[in-house]
């Protein structure tokens, strides 16, 4: 099996890597029916050069894999066995048989007892949560272990009665009694309180109230909670403080909150607003810069931010909508799922390989075929503005729309570049009148005064306002209006000066359309 191993996380013209991110680890899961063997995942890691990961169980196989590597793992009691490892025996055997064997030639750093117990639909579950912790702590003790891995669980963040703002963060009722012995274990062993935080969740619930750019961590207003006067650019520091502040009215504001899991899907079903390459570049790409900065939340300022990015790989054996089954930065034979506009590396590089010269490519991926299948794959692409600018452009949101089939996008870029695609063309320069949504028949004559231009040498595609840009409803609406076989890319562009200053909105673009061989 070839990998093509791309370095995600070495931002453009930069040599930085995940080997300075301590803070930064990814979650590994196994429900595919196509994955990788541990030992072609342990390349990968290696070669992002990331050094922590958690797995959803204690797959002998990985942890026989992963010895003498500098990858520290995080494993897991699964939600069934909390009743039977609750029993001291049988947790002393538990940790016997699944840990110490491997320990220390794998780094196995937590014991992860259960996942989201306190939401689980089975709530007898969450009954068995903190004697299981003790049980296995203890028998770590025993071990002579304990000095070395803790123990905790991650949590869903639907364990908080209220979230916004962070100031008035405060656990369920329902789940209060339990959560104090919780966070009691947690303060008398050191260990860390985790949290699943998904922004994601957020946007797809209500797109149109929730600013976009503040869950992506772009440039934003933000907002600033009313109680302590703290700014907030991003909803997942939001979120974590939100933690921490319900922690400190059960009395333990001390404990250490780190992110288990956060991430984006690339792909959605028809209701998940939201759900594409480009936002989920956009957020882990932005996520990870912060992670280099090692950050801490506003409330926290001077304790680095740990986070766990999910998921390694996209995992078509998920249940649930489409999104559960598309978090994944990579796709099961390696290549990435989706362009993050970064460096690419190959397995035996570690120094970034992207220039700006007109010979450089990069890889994105569209969606656009009969049968919705990708017919793009490693696609060549420069674009250069009219102006003759030479500041670095950033393509911020560029969509495409195709016939009863998926969103596709593309991610940032530098000049001077063209680009290659197999499309129609249905957008004027400085043209975007807001076509009535509620209406299908207006958006279908829409559709019909724009003209087509399939395949031709030559487009001139304009560009909108970001004030001015379609709504995200808009845009599904829309693409169910096309005519057969239409695409519509629509996008806008900014320049940017050194050290990434804005410059202007970048008006008229020249393209060249060419048919792609597939």
């Amino acid at each position: 099996m070839i990998f093509h191993v791309f370095f995600l996380f070495s931002l453009c013209s930069s040599d930085y890597g995940i080997l300075r991110v301590a803070s930064l680890g990814i979650n590994y899961g196994q429900v595919g029916s196509n994955l990788p063997p541990p030992d072609k995942v342990l390349e990968l890691l290696n070669s992002l050069k990331i050094t922590k990961a958690k797995i959803y169980d204690t797959n002998p196989q990985i942890l026989t894999t992963f010895a003498n590597s500098d990858v520290e793992l995080i494993a897991t009691v699964e939600n069934q066995m909390l009743s039977v490892v609750m029993d001291p025996q049988q947790a002393l055997q538990w940790v016997s048989t699944h840990v110490q064997p491997y320990f220390p030639a794998t780094k196995i750093t937590e014991i992860s007892v259960g996942n989201e117990v306190f939401t689980d639909v089975d709530k007898s579950l969450v009954g068995y949560l903190v004697p299981a912790m003790v049980s296995i702590h203890d028998a770590l003790v025993q071990l002579g272990l304990d000095k070395y891995i803790r123990v905790s669980t991650p949590n869903s963040l639907s364990i908080l009665q209220e979230s916004f703002p962070p100031s008035a963060g405060c656990f369920k009722s329902e789940v209060s009694g339990i959560m104090s012995e919780y966070l009691q274990f947690l303060a008398s062993t050191g260990s860390p309180f985790w949290i699943n935080a998904y922004p994601y969740f957020a946007y797809k619930g209500a797109p149109d109230n929730v600013n976009l750019d503040y869950v992506l961590f772009n440039k934003n207003p933000g907002m600033v909670d009313p109680y302590t006067k703290l700014h907030y650019d991003n909803m997942l520091y939001a979120q974590v403080d939100a933690v921490v502040y319900a922690m400190s009215r059960l009395g333990y504001g001390g404990i250490e909150v780190r992110v288990a899991e956060t991430g984006w899907p690339s792909k959605g079903d028809r209701d998940e607003f939201g759900a594409t390459p480009m936002n989920a570049a956009a957020y882990n790409r932005n996520l990870v810069r912060r992670q280099m900065r090692n950050e801490g939340t506003p409330l926290r300022t001077n304790t680095r931010l740990e986070v766990y990015l999910f998921a390694l790989f996209n995992e078509d054996m998920k249940p649930g909508p489409t999104s559960e089954r598309n978090y994944g930065l990579f796709e099961p034979d390696g290549t990435i799922a989706y362009n993050v506009g970064l460096s690419a590396l190959s397995t035996t590089s570690s120094t970034s390989t992207s220039t700006s010269s007109s010979s450089s490519s990069s890889s994105f991926f569209l969606t656009s075929s009969s049968d919705n299948k990708s017919v793009v794959h490693h696609t060549a692409y420069t674009i250069g503005p009219s102006s003759g600018a030479q500041n670095p452009i950033e393509i911020v949101a560029p969509l495409l729309l195709h016939h009863r089939h998926s969103l596709a996008t593309v991610g940032e870029v530098q000049p001077p570049h063209a680009l290659s695609l197999r499309m129609g063309i249905v957008f004027q320069p400085g043209e975007w009148t807001e076509p009535n949504q509620a209406e299908p028949s207006s958006l279908a004559a829409w559709v019909q005064n724009r003209p087509v231009i399939p395949y031709g040498p030559k487009a001139t595609i304009g560009w909108a306002p970001r004030s001015n840009w379609p709504s995200g409803k808009t845009l599904w609406n829309l693409r169910h209006s096309l005519r057969e076989g239409t695409t519509v890319m629509c996008f806008w562009v900014r320049l940017y000066g050194p050290e990434g200053t804005p410059l202007r909105w970048a008006p008229t673009f020249r393209l060249g359309l060419k048919g792609l061989k597939q």
